[in-house]
C-alpha cells in the first residue's frame, strides 16, 4: 500500500513539473573602464580580461546567463559617477571598477545610494582602507600605504 501511495502521488505531481530546463537567469554585470583620460592605453586588455571572465562564469553556471556592460570612467570621478549610474539604469547586479582611485570615488557614492557593490581592481588610494561604503566597496589591490611600507622593507 505505501508503495502505490508513493507512486501516485509521483504520478500526480508529474504534470507541475517543467518538461523543459527553465531558462537561465540574465545576471547583469557594470564594468567602469578608463577608455579614456590618463590610462586609456590599458583599456582594451582589461575589457578583454572581463571578457574572458565573463565567458567562463557562463561555462561554469548553465542556470546563469551572464553580460557585461561596460562604461567610460575616464579616470575620473565625475565621468565614473554618471557611468556608474547609467549602469545602474542597464539594470547591473554589481560594478566591477573603477581603476582609478578617483573615479572608484566617484562611482561608490552613487553604486551605495543604489545599493549597488563595487569591486576595484585597481583602486589603491589609502582612503579606501577605512571609507564609510556600507560593505558595498571591495577592492583586490593594497593601498599605496601598504606598498609603500613593503617597499621600505625590500
Amino acid at each position: 500500500m505505501k508503495v502505490y501511495s508513493i507512486f501516485l502521488a509521483c504520478l500526480l505531481l508529474a504534470p507541475s513539473l517543467p518538461l523543459v530546463a527553465a531558462d537561465p537567469v540574465e545576471v547583469k554585470i557594470g564594468f567602469l573602464n578608463p577608455i579614456t583620460g590618463p590610462i586609456d592605453i590599458y583599456a582594451p586588455a582589461w575589457t578583454d580580461a572581463a571578457e574572458v571572465a565573463i565567458a567562463e562564469l557562463n561555462e561554469i553556471y548553465d542556470e546563469y546567463e551572464f553580460s557585461l556592460t561596460e562604461a567610460d570612467s575616464g579616470c575620473d570621478g565625475t565621468t565614473a559617477a554618471s557611468s556608474a549610474q547609467n549602469l545602474i539604469d542597464a539594470g547591473v547586479v554589481g560594478i566591477a571598477g573603477a581603476a582609478c582611485s578617483g573615479a572608484t570615488l566617484g562611482a561608490i557614492e552613487v553604486a551605495m545610494d543604489a545599493g549597488v557593490p563595487m569591486i576595484s581592481y585597481a583602486s589603491t588610494s589609502p582612503i579606501f582602507t577605512d571609507y564609510d561604503d556600507d560593505d558595498y566597496l571591495f577592492r583586490l589591490v593594497p593601498s599605496d600605504a601598504q606598498q609603500s611600507q613593503a617597499m621600505v622593507a625590500v
